[in-house]
């Protein structure tokens, strides 16, 4: 009798199942190395390499880190062609590694602010489960270099269509006020940023040390901020928040914003920017960006209390409050071509 070949246990894999096994590891690979770029980011170890070769103990003296520990990501992503050792032991940036810099606002977001929601995605899962807090000051930091790169154009094309300049932005959720700095230096006005999670307006306002006060920064939740409202904004700048409110508030919570919005300010245009929920549309979700970025952020954001929602959805609820779209866009195909990052240039209908 022939012998019989044993079933692989789950400990045991049949022979030749190395390349298999090389492929499946793949989510892992991209995990270690995600998580290996955003440390070289956030302990200023790259922006000490960007300046030059450096030995790696000199590196973690000066930055205050573990030698040990930070010649271990070095070497990691020496295998991975981030970095690259010389010789005589000093350590500097590949061409791949510099290439990705330009990126590394995405990873201060998305790993910065999202990673402990991803390594507790299982725990989550189950009914009843809190929403995992995201790091405020991360998810703010990050979102501004991205939102700078992706809507600063849909911004442009949505503000010249306003009868007049604006003098004065209040940005609602402002997360980092370099977003809002940015739109003011371009539109030549005054910005109010508003920012409820403490560790993000603590960063804020620490970047904003020695400005020329174009644009301050004030502490709070977005109702509170709309309802003690002591100014007269042009624009009340809403981006990425209506769907915060609406993971916390519910649809009733979102109205209630937007009526306290130009209850406050009745002659202001309101500017909501929205991703697009369209995860189950495979013609979008085959895009490579989509792929890339916007799979992850949909999926971190139900865990989060948050709850984002399609363009159908918004554009209703804008009707059913009787507020009239002067304008609405999307991004610049140049920049993010899948069309998922939305736009709406609001106004109070008159009488309102």
């Amino acid at each position: 009798m022939p012998p019989t070949t044993p079933t692989p246990t789950p400990y045991q894999l049949p022979r030749g199942a190395e390349r298999r096994l090389i492929e499946a590891m793949e989510p892992f690979r991209g995990l270690a190395l995600a998580s290996a770029l955003q440390a070289l980011f956030a302990t200023g170890v790259y922006d000490e390499l960007e300046r030059g070769e450096a030995r790696p103990a000199a590196l973690a003296e000066a930055l205050h880190l573990d030698e040990e520990r930070t010649i271990a990501v070095l070497q990691f992503l020496a295998v991975e062609d981030v970095v690259a050792f010389a010789p005589a032991g000093a350590v500097g940036l590949t061409p791949r590694g510099r290439a990705y810099g330009e990126f590394r606002a995405w990873y201060a977001m998305m790993v910065g602010g999202y990673a402990n929601v991803l390594a507790t995605l299982a725990e989550s899962m189950a009914a009843g489960a809190s929403p995992t807090a995201r790091r405020g000051e991360w998810v703010a930091l990050g979102s501004a270099g991205v939102d700078v790169h992706s809507s600063m154009t849909l911004i442009r094309r949505l503000v010249a269509r306003l009868p007049a300049p604006p003098r004065l932005i209040l940005d609602v959720g402002c997360g980092s006020p370099r977003y809002l700095g940015a739109i003011c230096a371009e539109l030549g006005c005054r910005g109010i940023g508003v920012e409820p999670d403490p560790a993000a307006f603590e960063a804020g306002r620490r970047q904003l040390e020695g400005s020329d006060g174009t644009v301050r920064i004030v502490r709070g939740s977005a109702q509170d901020c709309i309802a003690a409202l002591d100014i007269v904004p042009d624009v009340v700048l809403t981006a990425f928040v209506l769907h915060e409110v609406l993971g916390q508030s519910g649809e009733d919570g979102v109205r209630r914003y937007l009526r306290d919005v130009f209850a406050a300010a009745p002659a202001a245009h309101l500017l909501v920017i929205e991703p697009d929920l369209r995860q189950d549309d495979p013609s979008v979700m085959r895009h490579g960006y989509a792929r890339a970025f916007y799979n992850g952020y949909y999926l971190v954001h139900p865990f989060t209390g948050q709850r984002l929602a399609p363009r159908e959805f918004w554009e209703e609820l804008f009707r059913s409050e009787s507020l009239t779209v002067v304008a609405g866009g999307t991004t610049d195909p140049d920049i993010d071509s899948t069309g998922l990052e939305l736009g709406w240039l609001l106004r109070a209908a008159p009488g309102q």
